[in-house]
């Protein structure tokens, strides 16, 4: 697999967690109370609330986890691209010279084209000379 196909896979992983991760956040958050918010009074939380708190400060903690991992991947194939480290005028060279030779090469191969239909086409003239000689 190619290197900008895995950092469209991973790209798109990303945002399939970021999704997720924003689903589970407001299908989970524990409820708040804007009042006590103001009044920076700590909520008063029942022993299920605290268990849910619990769970949910690790299912944050994995979440955030994920996004770093996938963030670092992503990171190290735009790195590992060819040309990461060149400058533009660099790329631009690369680029030029890189089109050359592929004109040169798309002219070899014409000129291949056009020898392989003239043989082609006198095959025919080069065999005729031979079966009409044989059958006398």
């Amino acid at each position: 697999m190619d290197l900008l196909t895995q950092l469209q896979d991973k790209l798109d992983h990303l945002f399939l967690v970021f999704g997720t991760c924003i689903g589970v956040l407001q299908r989970d958050a524990p409820p708040s109370s804007f009042s006590e918010v103001m009044n920076n009074q700590p909520p008063q939380l029942t022993q299920e609330q605290l268990t849910n708190a619990d769970n949910w400060n690790s299912q944050t903690k994995h979440m955030a986890l994920q996004v770093i991992e996938t963030t670092k991947l992503i990171e190290s194939i735009i790195e590992s691209l060819p040309g990461f480290q060149r400058t533009e005028n660099e790329q631009y060279q690369r680029l030029k010279a890189l089109n050359h030779e592929s004109k040169l090469l798309q002219q070899q191969l014409q000129d291949k084209e056009n020898e392989n239909d003239l043989f082609v086409d006198q095959s025919p003239k080069q065999v005729n000379p031979l079966t009409t000689n044989q059958s006398t």
